[in-house]
This record gives C-alpha cells, sequence and structure tokens, in this order.
C-alpha cells in the first residue's frame, strides 16, 4: 500500500529529515509525518524508498 497523496511541505521536510538520518546514522527516531508510524529506509545513497509500518511506501527517488 502507498500513500494516495502528495505530501506537505512541512511532512516533506520531515521525511527529508529522515532520510539524512537514515543516511547518516541508519535509523532515525523521526515518525511519519502522516501517521505517527515507524520509518524504514530501504537503499542506498543514490536510489532508496522510504516506508511507512502503516501507510505503506511515503517517498523514493531513483538514482543514475
Amino acid at each position: 500500500m502507498s500513500i494516495e497523496r502528495d505530501l506537505n511541505k512541512q511532512e516533506e521536510e520531515m521525511i527529508y529529515k529522515a532520510i539524512d538520518e537514515f543516511q547518516e546514522c541508519g535509523k532515525t527516531d523521526i515518525a511519519c509525518p502522516i501517521c505517527n508510524g515507524k520509518l524504514k529506509y530501504i537503499g542506498n545513497y543514490s536510489s532508496f524508498r522510504v516506508f511507512c509500518e502503516n501507510c505503506g511506501e511515503v517517498y523514493s527517488l531513483r538514482g543514475i
């Protein structure tokens, strides 16, 4: 399941902060801005997906 709406600016900023933490530390304490669920990160620095345990895929980026 994936979210079926675009993230607003504040939600997007929270996701970007979580991505930075995942890439720097391998984990984050930031919760899903939509439902407050736990976020998971799959991928590397150029291609990745951020999933919420409740919402499904929240954000993705495909690299070169």
